[in-house]
């Protein structure tokens, strides 16, 4: 009872209190309601504790659930009278003591056993204690016992992270390392009945093990029958289309609320809420679909047929290559719905989304998706892109066999600017061969034609001067890029390179002056890039307290949260 102390002590004082006529247990699958209703019951040797478990097979049944305490001639009884005659048969059972009626999952009670528990508590013949699958549809007269208050509620929610891991090491018996932690409450979301299915799984398998006296997780959730049976029975009471429902969003959440509603037309969005089965969240303006848990979405891939998955996956791209809706990042992920769907991707869309991948800093998926657009034709575009993804996993020499073969081929200005970045990169940074990539430089900016792009290689140049200890020179290259051009976007990218050459000139106030002269601009981006460039120059200076000073209250409460623990990193 890890975390239920509390909870179990409520129970218990309610069962002691004469007055209470009972409490419903409501909480959501798994959460522990039927454990904590047996050890509260547990040890009841003043009452007489009838407990009923409904299920699904007795409920067309009437009286299912409470077949095995009916009268033996129940079918003699007047049907007025039969609660009242069933009711005193339960007393009876008794034997003068007092009696304890639990009903572990009423929601799938049916009619007759549910009027029959409501007469019980109403009537004041036995204490009624219940749990309550939160969001199933429930019978009136078992609504009407906590609606009226007859019964109190207890809500039971998932189990703290504190006292989860402590259920998990307790479970095994030694310690388990964080890691292993982690994953299995990432996974659980607190949730106690399938972190026992897992953990019981991952000891079946082997791939929960000891390893220099602590327990790891090395596996995944491949295989774990017992977990996907307990999803299976969960999910088993669904119709064709809540199914079809449930495995898109397995594949493809979070899906938008239109989105959801035009994969799978007919389907109840808010019933499946209801039910503990979807979740609905509200982000950018849309309203977001999601599964409840992480499991079902393992438990529901799992049992997909691969000409399925390719079916839905190929579904989500046709409704996402036609949404309305556009957002960033839409081309990555069409992309790689188009490669689920085993479908040959357009050259230019691979392109797109390699760039957003390499922008996300995942650089191998990068390099595959610039590869196939290669494949496919596009040139300059994926190429640059594929050398990106080399140079961001770290490959220099094979970026640099990549990239330099451009110079001369860009297509456009932009297409320039950011080749320079790319040989600034790569060459100088990552293969410290400066004068090579100096001189490319100066190659590509011959045939710029727009001025900011100028000046922007040429801070590229200035950056890689002080990567040389160039300082002088490329302190004069970035006044010089930086008075061309009235573009304030450009000067502010390129402050930060150009005012730390000033400052290891011994410029430091001139470094400053160029950073006060941005302080008017309005952007919330620009004085996060401005108040960068004052605290990089001040680092370098190694004058911490200035630095400090620089972090003032106003720009604090414009910028994003992490920008605020600055001053207090500086101290």
């Amino acid at each position: 009872m890890t975390g239920r102390i509390k909870e179990q002590a409520y129970l218990k004082a309610a069962i002691a209190d004469r007055l209470q006529a009972g409490v419903l247990v409501a909480g959501g699958a798994g959460v522990g309601k039927t454990r904590l209703l047996r050890e509260a019951i547990e040890g009841q040797t003043d009452n007489r504790v009838e407990f009923v478990t409904a299920t699904e097979s007795a409920r067309p049944l009437p009286f299912g659930a409470f077949a095995h305490l009916l009268p033996e001639d129940l079918g003699a009884i007047d049907r007025v009278d039969l609660l009242a005659v069933i009711g005193r048969h339960l007393v009876r059972r008794a034997e003068g003591r007092s009696l304890i009626v639990a009903v572990d999952d009423m929601h799938l009670l049916d009619a007759f056993s549910a009027a029959l528990v409501h007469h019980i508590a109403t009537a004041s013949l036995a204490k009624v204690l219940l749990t309550l699958r939160s969001g199933e549809p429930t019978p009136d007269a078992l609504t009407a016992l906590h609606r009226d208050g007859i019964v109190s509620r207890l809500e039971l929610q998932p189990i703290s992270r504190v006292d989860f891991d402590a259920l998990v090491q307790g479970a095994l018996e030694g310690t388990t390392e964080s890691f292993t932690l982690d994953r299995i409450w990432a996974v659980t979301q607190g949730n106690v009945l399938f972190a026992r299915e897992l953990i019981s799984d991952a000891l079946g398998a082997g791939t929960l093990v000891v390893d220099r006296g602590m327990w790891c997780w090395t596996g995944g959730l491949g295989i774990a029958p017992r977990l996907r049976e307990t999803m299976a029975a969960r999910l088993g009471s669904l119709s064709l289309m809540e199914r079809r429902c449930l495995e898109i969003l397995a594949v493809g959440e979070p899906l938008s609320l239109a989105s959801t509603e035009r994969l799978a037309p007919g389907v109840s969005v808010p019933d499946l809420e209801r039910r503990g089965l979807l979740t609905t969240e509200s982000a950018d303006q849309r309203t977001l679909v999601r599964l409840a848990h992480p499991i079902f979405s393992e438990t529901l891939r799992v049992g997909l047929p691969v000409s399925l998955r390719r079916q839905i996956n190929h579904d989500l791209a046709e409704d996402l290559a036609h949404a309305s809706d556009e957002q960033p990042g839409d081309a990555l992920r069409l992309a790689l719905l188009r490669e689920a769907a085993g479908e040959a991707g357009d050259p230019r869309l691979l392109v797109e989304a390699a760039r957003n991948a390499n922008l996300l800093s995942d650089h191998a998926l990068a390099e595959r998706l610039a590869r196939a657009s290669a494949r496919g034709g596009d040139g300059f575009t994926a190429q640059l892109e594929l050398g990106l993804a080399l140079m961001g996993q770290r490959r220099f020499e094979e970026s640099e066999a990549v990239i330099v073969p451009l110079v001369g081929t860009e297509p456009d200005d932009a297409a320039r600017e950011r080749l320079a970045d790319a040989v600034a990169q790569a060459l100088g940074h990552g293969l410290g061969r400066v004068d090579r990539a100096l001189g490319i430089l100066e190659s590509i900016e011959r045939d710029v034609t727009d001025p900011a792009t100028e000046a922007l290689v040429q801070c590229h140049r200035a950056t890689l001067l002080v990567f040389g200890a160039r300082f002088d020179e490329a302190a004069e290259l970035g006044m010089g890029a930086l008075s061309s051009v009235s573009d304030d976007s450009i000067v502010v990218r390129s402050l930060s390179p150009v005012g730390t050459s000033l400052v290891m000139s011994g410029r430091i106030d001139e470094a400053l002056h160029q950073v006060d002269q941005m302080r008017a601009l309005a952007w919330v981006d620009a004085q996060v890039g401005l108040t960068s460039s004052a605290i990089d120059q001040l680092w370098v200076a190694a004058d911490l307290a200035a630095a400090r000073g620089h972090m003032q209250p106003p720009f604090l409460q414009a910028t994003p949260s992490p920008w605020r623990q600055l001053p207090r990193l500086l101290r």
